[in-house]
């Protein structure tokens, strides 16, 4: 079923948020900050929140030299999202690839990367 969704997402050159995200940590009164896990290729939603992740103007070229703090600025209400997606099972497939991104990142399982490999394979099938 995700066979066909990389050409509805191309690789983004700019860093991407998920709004939710940032308000829980801005409500928090923290700092915000980029959530690596936003920033996998194989990710479009969120994987705690499962909204499609949205772009922020911060472009990836400019983040190797310096901090960019995610906040209200560099990550707007309005910014665009990360794709259009309107089909709800296909947004649930989404959603699973970013929660197995996310722990393959985080190394959050006991799978082998061999079979975690062969479970992606399947899943693009």
């Amino acid at each position: 079923p995700l066979a066909n969704w990389h050409p509805l997402a191309p690789i983004s050159s700019s860093l991407r948020f998920c709004a939710s995200c940032l308000a829980e940590m801005v409500e928090a009164g923290g700092d915000a900050w980029w959530r690596r896990s936003h920033q996998l290729p194989s990710a479009l939603t969120c994987p705690d929140h499962g909204e499609v992740l949205r772009i922020s103007n911060v472009k990836t070229s400019h983040t190797r030299r310096r901090y960019i703090v995610a906040s209200r600025h560099s990550c707007a209400e309005d910014s665009a999202r990360a794709i259009e997606i309107s089909n709800p099972v296909l947004l649930s497939h989404l959603q699973w690839l970013s929660r197995e991104s996310e722990s393959a990142l985080n190394d959050l399982t006991e799978i082998h990367p061999d079979d975690r490999r062969e479970g992606y394979l399947e899943a693009l099938s």
